[in-house]
Formats: structure tokens, C-alpha cells, sequence
């Protein structure tokens, strides 16, 4: 590893974006400001009032803050990078970036095969995923190879930039074309969470705010053209039939909707204890054996039923929501487990403060997944295990590499040196 506080990254002002309290601050703020929002087109009927609402809220903010307090004042950040000459990190890289290309050529086929459907609407175009038969999993191929692939590049002064810049704009065309927002904000939230854990850059206040900003607007608009467009647009003569101000304020609350929706399911989950009724845990590699005919198609509807039944569930809203599954999966043993994934953030935070090549892959994915995880479980998903288990083996295969060349008295010193040029 690199020696350290000698070759640190200068700090500048700005939010450390990578320190894990942000996204422990989105799942209490994700869970606390959306129920607070009245539901007047929806028809989404809040569970609990709202003195019991922010109640558990302030508990539930306060065990995190505790927890994290523990954890910063237990670790100090270091500022340690990877060592870009080993020869672990060449051989690492090379794997990261075949995945890179990889995910570029599936974007590229996935995006083929949408265009000739852009005529009959997004609904249309989404359907191409669906009949892929799981084949389009291979978007996702850089979900985990991006961190070290951004951190090793950079510092071996690799040409990543274009490369970077091309994975982002197909993203963005299947988040616009096919609906995909999670695709765009699982490329663009690591990237720029590996970037400021290697201290090269340090967004300011004011850019992060609006950054925030930026999630529900991207998010109104491209429901217009989705649900929106469908109820209203496609019968009513267009958009304009209708009011700026219902457009605004139904795809706003479409937006918090989301939120409501996934925090009632716990909420009923939590008051009724409908506990042990799910295995979410197991669904994302259940998909992937039921592919190759080795497992049943899960069957995620016992928990959705017995939500109909109280009438706080939307038909239209399907996420079962990331702490809900904690619950319904495990029981009280779920807050254990979710107390537990929260201390596996903190370990991959520090493995990468201290350089640890593997942890800058794990380290932004779990990020990711905190800030998005009051509405899904993202490492439940097929799309995070199916790369995540070919990361763990590139990782390891690099290390055995790396080891039989060292070991091997034929081979030269196990260092590969750093291109002398610069950045693009």
C-alpha cells in the first residue's frame, strides 16, 4: 500500500460525500419527509398518524447517529490509496476493464434491440428487457468493477475517461428509454463516491443540494412520459389539455408516493408482525438458477396479498421496500441484520480509506444501496449478485496471479510501472 499521510490527497472544502453518515442520513430522510406529504391523487392511505410516524423516525435516526458517532471516533479517516505499481492492481484493472466493455457491448444490444420500438411508447420499449430472458443482466456487468476500475485507473494515469464518458451516455439513453432510472443512479452515485474517497474531488454544499435536487426532477421528468402520459396525455389530447400546476403536483406526488407506499408496508409488517412470510433474501439468485431451469420462479406475492387486505398497499407501486424485507424476512432478527449490514458499510469505508483495492468495488455499492434502500434492497437484486459474483472471482483470481508471479524465481519483481503521461 501506498505510505500515507506523505502522498495524501489534498482536502478541499466541501462534503466528504463518501463518509458513510450520507447514506445513513438518506434512508432516515427517505423514510421521515415523503410521509409527511399529503396524498390527495394517489389514493395511497397512510397506516400510521403522524405523531407515531415521526416518533419512529427520531428513534430510528438516533440509533444510526449513535452508531456512526461510535465509528468515527473509533477510526479517524485515514487518507491511504492503492498502491497503482502492484502487480494485484494491474492484473485487477484488466479485469475491470473487460467488465467496462463488456456492460458498454450489452448497453449497445440492449439499445438496439429498443430503438425500433420507440414508436409505440415507453412501455414498449421496456418490454424488450423482459423478453431478453435475463440476457440483458450483462448492463449491469461494471456495477462492481467501477470503483477500482476509476481508483487504479486514475492513478495509473490509464486512459478511462472516454471509456467512462460512453458507459455513462448509454446508461442515460436506457434510463430515459426504457425507464431505468436505477441504471443512471447506480453509475453515476458510485462514481462519484469513489472519486471523493480518493480525495480528487470534494463537492461543495451548494452542488450537493442541488445534486439532491436534481433526483426528483430527472424523476418527474421521465414519469410524464411514463404513467402520466398513459392515464392522462394518451386520452386527454396531449399535455396541453392540462394544467402546469396538476402536472407538477401529480408526478410530484407520484415521486413521494414511492416512499409512502414502501414505509407502509413496514409499518403494517412491524404493527401486525407479519414476520417469516417472505424470503426476499433469496429471490435475486433464485431469478438466476430459474433461468437454467434449477429453481422455481419466486413468488413474491404472499406478502402483497396479505397487504391488500388492509388497503395500504397500491396496486401500481410493487417494491416491497428495502427495510420491510429486513422484517418480513427475519422477523425482530431483522434489525439485527439490518444493524449488521450497517457495520459492513463501515468496514468496507475504512478498507478503502486504507487503500484496499476490493473495498473501493464494495465500498460505493453499499453505499448506493443505503441511499436507495428504503425503497428496494439492491443486494437483493439479480442485477447486484450476478456482478458481484464475478468481481469477488476477478479479485481473487488477480490475487492468485499476482502470488504465482511472485513466486515464481523465473518471473521479474512483480511491479508494473506507471505510464508516464498524463490524464485525458
Amino acid at each position: 500500500m501506498a505510505a500515507a499521510t506523505e502522498g495524501a490527497p489534498r482536502r478541499s472544502r466541501g462534503a466528504d460525500l463518501a463518509d458513510p453518515g450520507f447514506p445513513l442520513a438518506a434512508v432516515v430522510l427517505l423514510t421521515t419527509l415523503p410521509y409527511l406529504w399529503p396524498m390527495e391523487y394517489s389514493g395511497v392511505v397512510k397506516y400510521w398518524d403522524t405523531p407515531s410516524h415521526l416518533a419512529f423516525c427520531v428513534g430510528f435516526a438516533i440509533v444510526q447517529l449513535a452508531v456512526w458517532a461510535f465509528y468515527r471516533m473509533l477510526f479517524p479517516t485515514p487518507w491511504y490509496l492503492p498502491d497503482p505499481a502492484g502487480r494485484y492492481e494491474a492484473v485487477l484493472f484488466g479485469f475491470c476493464r473487460l467488465a467496462i466493455w463488456g456492460a458498454i457491448g450489452a448497453n449497445l444490444y440492449l439499445l438496439a434491440n429498443v430503438l425500433p420500438r420507440i414508436g409505440g411508447g415507453v412501455f414498449a420499449m421496456k418490454s424488450v428487457v423482459a423478453e431478453g430472458e435475463g440476457l440483458f443482466i450483462f448492463t449491469q456487468l461494471h456495477v462492481w468493477f467501477l470503483g477500482p476500475y476509476v481508483a487504479i485507473g486514475v492513478l495509473r494515469g490509464e486512459r478511462i475517461v472516454r471509456t467512462l464518458a460512453l458507459l455513462g451516455l448509454l446508461v442515460l439513453m436506457r434510463a430515459v428509454l426504457v425507464g431505468e432510472r436505477l441504471a443512471l443512479l447506480e453509475f453515476l452515485l458510485p462514481m462519484m463516491v469513489v472519486l471523493t474517497l480518493m480525495g480528487r474531488i470534494r463537492i461543495g454544499w451548494g452542488r450537493l443540494f442541488a445534486i439532491v435536487g436534481f433526483v426528483p426532477v430527472f424523476f418527474l421528468s421521465t414519469e410524464i412520459f411514463r404513467s402520466f402520459w398513459s392515464k392522462f396525455a394518451d386520452i386527454g389530447g396531449g399535455l396541453s389539455q392540462l394544467s402546469l400546476d396538476f402536472i407538477i403536483a401529480w408526478n410530484l406526488e407520484r415521486f413521494f408516493s414511492y416512499y409512502v407506499d414502501v414505509t407502509n408496508k413496514l409499518y403494517l409488517t412491524l404493527t401486525e408482525q407479519f414476520f417469516w412470510q417472505t424470503s426476499f433474501w433469496s429471490v435475486g439468485v433464485s431469478r438466476m438458477l430459474y433461468r437454467f431451469g434449477l429453481a422455481e420462479f419466486p413468488d413474491e406475492s404472499i406478502l402483497f396479498d396479505t397487504l391488500e387486505r388492509f388497503g395500504v398497499r397500491s396496486r401500481e407501486l410493487t417494491n416491497p421496500g428495502g427495510l420491510q424485507t429486513f422484517m418480513s424476512d427475519f422477523g425482530w432478527w431483522g434489525v439485527v441484520a439490518y444493524l449488521g449490514l450497517v457495520v459492513v458499510l463501515m468496514v468496507a469505508h475504512r478498507s478503502a480509506r486504507l487503500g484496499a483495492p476490493m473495498a473501493y468495488g464494495l465500498y460505493p455499492v453499499l453505499w448506493f444501496t443505503f441511499a436507495d434502500l428504503v425503497r428496494l434492497n439492491y443486494l437483493y437484486e439479480s442485477r447486484a449478485i450476478f456482478p458481484l459474483i464475478l468481481f469477488v472471482g476477478a479479485c481473487v483470481a488477480a490475487r492468485l496471479v499476482a502470488l504465482s508471479e511472485t513466486a515464481d524465481p523465473r518471473s521479474p519483481d512483480a511491479t508494473d510501472p506507471i505510464p508516464e503521461r498524463s490524464l485525458p
